[in-house]
């Protein structure tokens, strides 16, 4: 819609931002791409934290218009901030506790590729 006459803006709707002012059109709202989401009014869109992610690529609002959009990683997979997705961590590496980084296996302790840490067998270091 328009604000022409109205005497009040418009905010452009959540999973949508404009950075654009003195706006009267719709068509000023951008929707939020992957990695990202809004709130109703929101001039830009926000990223989603590290350790989450959010794969739509901007096919629909609902799927960016509030923080719980953002999906955990999965056990042993890592995510910085922004992304559609969330990859592994290397052999010998394992996630933090917030999946944000991987981290070097501690000593006596190994891993492959995806997976946590384990301690190494009884006969082997």
């Amino acid at each position: 819609g328009t604000s022409v006459g109205l005497g009040k803006c418009d905010l452009c709707e959540a999973g949508k931002a404009s950075e654009a002012v003195g706006a009267t059109a719709s068509s000023t709202c951008f929707m939020c791409i992957y990695g990202q989401y809004s709130y109703n009014g929101s001039a830009t869109c926000t990223t989603c934290p590290g350790g989450t992610y959010l794969q739509d690529v901007g096919t629909s609002t609902q799927y960016h218009d509030e923080l719980s959009d953002c999906i955990t990683c999965p056990q042993g997979k890592i995510s910085e901030s922004d992304l559609s997705s969330c990859g592994d961590c290397l052999a010998g590496t394992e996630p933090n506790n917030i999946s944000t980084i991987c981290l070097d296996c501690t000593e006596g302790k190994y891993s492959a590729k995806g997976l946590d840490c384990m301690d190494c067998a009884a006969g082997s270091h």
